[in-house]
Order: C-alpha cells, then sequence, then structure tokens
C-alpha cells in the first residue's frame, strides 16, 4: 500500500520543498545584510529556526500527503534530502555572497577583529594586518564551511522532529484504537 502511494506522489517533491526552503533564508539573508543587522546574535537564531521549521513543515505535509503510510525512516531520509537541497542552494549562494554580492562582509570582520586586537592593546595587529589577504581567503572558507555543516545539522534535527510527531500521533492513534475495543 504504501509503495502504491509513494508511487504516485511527486518523487521530486524533496527538491521542490528544498528549493522554496533554500530561497526563504536567501532572502532572509539578504534582508538581514541590507538592514546591516549581519553582525547580530540573533540573526543567526532566526535563520536556523526558518531552517527547522521548514524542514520540520516538509516532512510532516509529506507524511500528510502519503495518508501517514510511511515508516520513520522514509520520513527522515525524505527530511534529509530536502535538508540536501536546501543547503546547496545555500553553499551557491554564500559563494555568491561573499564575492559579489556582499564582498564587504569580511573586510567588516577583519575590521572587527583588527579594532579588537587594537584595544587588547596586543602586539599582533601588524602582523594581522599584514596578512590581510591570508584572513580574507580563511574567512571565506569558514564561513562557507561553517554555513554548510552547520545548517546540515540543524536539518537533520528538523528531520528527527518531523519524524518523531509522526511517530507520536502513530502511537497516540494506535492507543485511540485499543481503548474504543
Amino acid at each position: 500500500m504504501a509503495q502504491k502511494l509513494m508511487e504516485t506522489t511527486n518523487k521530486k517533491a524533496h527538491i521542490n520543498k528544498g528549493l522554496i526552503i533554500g530561497a526563504i533564508l536567501i532572502m532572509c539573508d539578504v534582508t538581514i545584510q541590507l538592514s546591516h543587522l549581519q553582525f547580530s546574535n540573533w540573526t543567526i537564531y532566526l535563520s536556523s529556526s526558518l531552517l527547522a521549521v521548514g524542514i520540520i513543515v516538509a516532512v510532516l505535509w509529506h507524511n500528510y500527503s502519503l495518508k501517514g503510510q510511511i515508516l520513520f525512516s522514509e520520513l527522515f531520509g525524505y527530511g534529509f534530502k530536502v535538508t540536501a537541497v536546501a543547503v546547496c542552494i545555500l553553499f551557491i549562494y554564500m559563494l555568491l555572497a561573499l564575492n559579489l554580492l556582499f564582498p564587504n562582509y569580511v573586510n567588516q570582520l577583519f575590521n572587527q577583529y583588527v579594532d579588537a586586537l587594537k584595544q587588547q592593546h596586543s602586539d599582533k595587529v601588524d602582523a594581522v594586518i599584514a596578512n590581510k589577504a591570508t584572513f580574507i581567503k580563511v574567512q571565506h572558507i569558514i564561513i562557507v564551511s561553517r554555513t554548510v555543516m552547520i545548517n546540515l545539522a540543524i536539518g537533520i534535527v528538523g528531520s528527527l522532529i518531523g519524524s518523531m510527531i509522526k511517530l507520536v500521533q502513530d502511537k497516540m492513534i494506535n492507543r485511540k484504537i485499543k481503548e474504543s475495543i
């Protein structure tokens, strides 16, 4: 029964949902960058929450479209596929954002780092300024890799939560059936 339901559903649905989640996260990041809030701590929680909620909704939506006739592991795998698509979109966006859309972001990070060193009266200031190009290259790698890894972890948690909600719903339904018998 579950196999027939899966054959009738859209086999590319995870791509569509991942693209939608990725687009929402990109719009969120562009809005944050344009409003100059990129260094506020709360912005990280906003995008992370949007990703987690998006994955949970995608998993529950998939469960609903299959009328609940799907296993926990299949739902978890579906959520991870949605996560993978969204993270691929974010990876491409981050490369474009750091190099074309918002190239001053890393320079602002560099200036903040130098200012912090100056406030600490560190003797490393001259060495850091002399190696600005290396700092910028390393920051690009750190930002992109951190974005990928953190978002994959958040997506896994979102997928797990969405799958667990389905599992809890199934147990509640089974309990009500047993009580009515």
